[in-house]
């Protein structure tokens, strides 16, 4: 252990404590009163003789201790606890590893790396830098020099490559002798890292000290996204960690929350997570992270080709299913069944195109079938105007009826190779076209085409062609149409054309047109393919992560990615998102095949310390507190000098201390006095109306509900004569629900139930005229069958408790539909869930159909919906969704609103809205 200073020079302040002393040893005279009149003053200054008074030892001993401190804090002292365990007075190469595995105690690393830099130059020790994953020549800098570029390092989001280094370790060895080399190493990487252990630790008899630091921080992976048919599943390896909780977040493109979960991660066990979210939602997940663990190998990144296409498959009414490899989908649904959720036709269904269309699909794929039908027609072309891709297959059927569906005008006869009648022979795949998706996958000639449809060799049929024979027939065309595509293959898609569609390369085309799914790329009116296309070669960076897993404000120099790369990040390339505003490619943090390996400190004998062995300590601010404490106790004790008691300055100290204590307690008390009796938030809802909503304790839940109900009152002041003030979150139990006409409550499961006397101040509230609007926020669990959700339970447990009336879906010539907009059902984050009121019958109506407008003179007490309106309300400051939305729905956020000011207005009007609608049949009544 040692101590040491910044500024060394300053401690020759202490030669001036001698005169410091005389100074402060002696006072002045102690003053004297005398009398009047100024003859006996005179007088008496005339005969008598002062004397200098001397300070008490005591006092003197204080102020010269506060000098001595003041002089040692200016000299900067500095305590490192096993300080010059090594001799730092040689050349020393300090190698610091700055990758992913080093973010999680980066500012630790970086005060170590401080501290030896300061011990060399107080030793006036030269010292050179070798940043990991900066490898370039190294050379001796200036300390000054050597500390900025530390400070300005940030840890990269890839593993360093350790095999680049040797090279530069070993020709600074070779041109400079007597070395130190101090490795700040991280603790797990690529396999390459025990061999660069082994290889420092065979540098020992060429140096004169060798010695490694490592971090001892957890260390989690989350790697190989999956997105599989029913939810998203991410692989989760943790290391040196033990029950440690964690929140694993997803969230889009703009970061706004898409899932939030805690999970329990324990080191050493390898557990994979799942997401299990609408597909919907699923598709626009951006990225996953784990909140609270601050490095980039704890980040997934989803791109295009992680999303899981929707695509419907409808095939030829004669496909035997007994014999699937025959079936001319058989090839097509192995193609795509690890890359999209495919949906097909079932037996019976009447109208098998617009049931698979009902289901919003990315792309649909007919196989030899001839659409005949006008509605089939009229619903193919909105849905490819409106961005969806057609994907059709030729066969026997369509060789000899062509409808106008198709990319190119087509030959009615089909072209037959290598057969009886024909002097050709089977052709091959020519090598694909810069301007087709398909460049750069490799061409199979084992493929062959023996039949296949003729285009018509108009102008432009070059433009629309992505594959053709090795003769220039076209083989793969497409066209667009609107905002979408249409693409043909001239072959079937079973083999009884070609052995395409048993290949790999079958595959990697499929995967590319799913590629272009709508859900994840969207055409300009004035791109064409070909321009994109040839966009998608190179992929640029357009979003980079950093060491700490948080996108980078600024792009480095990183190169360009090829679609077809499976890369793990590096120097060159990052890990971040890689492309364009239409299409996007990610580079992991943790790649694919990559083996994540801890140091291995057993297999040489150089001592392995911890980073925070040597760290050292400033101690000036330990001083200013105790030079301020003194100071303070100089003036107390001054007082007592005149009497030269300790004792009175002790009964002064004391007095001061209690009359400290009393004022403090004075204050706690009127503090507890005002909040007993003056409670802000009530005041201020008292004042001006308010929207609420309950406080669940869930942070993620809370803020939605804050945001939706603040944009829902925004929209209220600016498109209603209602001026609310802005939402504020309620604490069931604590305050007081007599404040806010309604009252919006997200139901969470994993609260408790209210107690009895929050039953009864609820109960109150419902019968006193309150409104409250429970969302279960579940409506996207409709694949639950008959099983009721979790939250359903929860809210049927509290319906028990409650006065809540009997219920009814909304009708359709409910006043609620009608208070402010005309609306027929109430949407939110979700449109298929269904609104619940108050049931309200009318005897006097015969046909319930024809019931009139509700004339009820009450409001519905309870509202139910499980529509997620809240996550709907919400919008950024640009106007936009906050929340993603289902987006089944045309402008579904504007709907949400004009369902929230409708539930507002119904809470507030009552049967006011109710009589204004019959107000002509009023004013007749009133006539006669």
């Amino acid at each position: 252990m040692s101590l040491f200073f910044t500024a060394p020079i300053a401690l020759s302040g202490f030669l001036l404590l001698p005169i410091l002393y005389f100074l402060l040893k002696i006072l002045p005279p102690k003053p004297k009163r005398v009398l009047f009149p100024p003859t006996r003053l005179m007088q008496s200054i005339a005969s008598v003789e002062s004397k200098p008074f001397r300070s008490p030892w005591w006092v003197l001993l204080l102020r010269m201790l506060i000098a001595a401190l003041i002089i040692t804090a200016m000299a900067g002292p500095q305590w490192r606890p096993n300080g010059a365990s090594t001799d730092y007075s040689n050349k020393t190469l300090i190698i610091v590893d700055d990758g992913w595995a080093a973010a999680s105690d980066w500012d630790l690393r970086i005060k170590k790396v401080e501290s030896l830099i300061h011990e060399l130059r107080n030793n006036n020790a030269p010292v050179a830098l070798l940043i990991s994953n900066e490898p370039k020549n190294i050379a001796l800098i200036d300390h000054n020099n050597a500390l900025d570029i530390i400070r300005s390092l940030k840890p990269k989001s890839y593993i360093p490559n350790y095999s680049e280094l040797k090279d530069f370790i070993t020709k600074f060895i070779r041109e400079n002798k007597n070395i130190n080399i101090i490795w700040i190493s991280e603790k797990y990487g690529h396999a390459d890292i025990n061999d660069f252990i082994n290889f420092i630790s065979d540098l020992k008899n060429k140096v004169s000290n060798v010695s490694i630091f490592i971090n001892s921080s957890p260390i989690i992976t989350l790697s190989n996204p999956i997105n599989s048919q029913k939810s998203l599943n991410l692989k989760i390896n943790a290391y040196d960690l033990k029950n440690q909780l964690y929140s694993l977040i997803a969230s889009d493109q703009s970061g706004h929350c898409l899932y939030k979960n805690d999970i329990t991660i324990n080191s050493g066990q390898s557990e994979n997570i799942d997401i299990d979210l609408p597909l919907e939602i699923r598709n626009q997940i951006s990225v996953v992270k784990l909140a609270d663990h601050h490095s980039a190998s704890s980040v997934i990144l989803l791109d295009d080709n992680t999303h899981l296409k929707r695509v419907g498959l409808y095939g030829s009414i004669k496909d035997d299913q007994s014999q699937p490899l025959l079936s001319s989908l058989y090839y097509i649904d192995k193609a795509l069944s690890k890359i999209a959720s495919i949906s097909h036709v079932r037996s019976g269904n009447n109208d098998p195109i617009k049931s698979l269309l009902d289901e919003k699909p990315s792309i649909l794929i007919l196989s030899d079938l001839l659409l005949s039908s006008e509605e089939d027609k009229k619903n193919i072309e909105n849905f490819v105007d409106n961005g969806g891709i057609l994907l059709r297959f030729a066969g026997p059927l369509t060789a000899k009826n062509i409808d106008d569906y198709v990319p190119v005008r087509l030959r009615h006869t089909g072209r037959v190779l290598g057969g009886a009648l024909s002097w050709q022979t089977p052709k091959s795949i020519k090598d694909f076209d810069r301007t087709s998706p398909f460049f750069q996958l490799p061409i199979s000639y084992d493929v062959i085409i023996n039949k296949q449809i003729l285009a018509e060799p108009d102008a432009g049929l070059n433009f629309k062609t992505w594959a053709s024979l090795d003769d220039g027939t076209p083989l793969i065309t497409a066209n667009k149409l609107g905002r979408g595509l249409i693409i043909l293959f001239h072959i079937t898609a079973d083999n009884s054309w070609s052995n395409l569609p048993m290949s790999g390369l079958f595959v990697s085309m499929m995967e590319r047109i799913v590629a272009l799914a709508p859900e994840t790329f969207s055409v300009k009116e004035d791109e064409t393919y070909k321009e994109r296309n040839s966009q998608q070669i190179a992929m640029k960076p357009i979003k980079l992560l950093d060491g700490f897993g948080n996108f980078m404000d600024e792009i480095p120099n990183s190169a360009s990615i090829s679609d077809n790369f499976t890369i793990s990040p590096t120097r060159v390339n990052p890990a971040g998102f890689y492309g364009d505003a239409f299409y996007k490619r990610a580079i992991q943090p943790i790649g694919p095949m990559e083996r994540i390996e801890h140091i291995n400190v057993l297999s040489n004998s150089i001592p392995i310390q911890s980073l925070s062995t040597g760290i050292e300590i400033d101690l000036r601010g330990y001083f200013l507190i105790i030079i301020l404490i003194l100071f303070l106790l100089d003036g107390v004790v001054s007082q007592g000098i005149k009497k030269f008691s300790i004792k009175n300055a002790i009964i002064h100290s004391m007095i001061i201390i209690l009359a400290l204590s009393i004022f403090s307690l004075q204050s706690d008390a009127k503090a507890a006095e005002s909040k007993d009796f003056f409670n802000s938030k009530e005041v201020e809802s008292a004042l001006k109306s308010r929207l609420a909503y309950v406080v669940t304790g869930n942070t993620n839940i809370d803020q939605v509900s804050h945001l939706g109900l603040l944009s829902l009152s925004q929209a209220l002041r600016q498109r209603t004569s209602y001026a609310p003030g802005d939402p504020v979150g309620i604490v069931l139990g604590q305050d007081d629900l007599s404040f806010y006409p309604i009252i919006y409550w997200p139901i969470d499961p994993i609260t408790a139930q209210p107690s009895s006397t929050t039953i009864q101040a609820l109960s109150n509230y419902l019968n006193h005229g309150g409104t409250i609007i429970f969302d279960t926020r579940d409506a996207n669990n409709h694949l639950m069958e008959n099983k009721q959700s979790a939250e359903q339970v929860w809210l049927g447990q509290l319906s028990q408790k409650l006065p809540i009336p009997e219920l009814e879906p909304v009708p359709r010539d409910h006043v609620i539909t009608k208070t402010f907009y005309l609306l027929t059902d109430f949407i939110g984050r979700y449109h298929n869930g269904q609104t619940w009121v108050e049931t309200q019958t009318y005897p006097e109506a015969s046909n319930q159909n024809e019931r009139p407008i509700r004339a009820s003179d009450s409001v519905s007490s309870v509202i139910v919906t499980s529509n997620d309106l809240a996550a709907a309300w919400a919008e950024d400051d640009f106007g936009q969704p906050r929340y993603s939305l289902s987006a089944t729905r045309k402008n579904q956020h504007e709907m949400a609103i004009r369902g929230g000011i409708n539930l507002v207005m119904y809470t507030l009007t009552g049967n006011y809205k109710s009589d204004q609608v019959h107000v002509r049949d009023l004013l007749e009544r009133l006539a006669r």
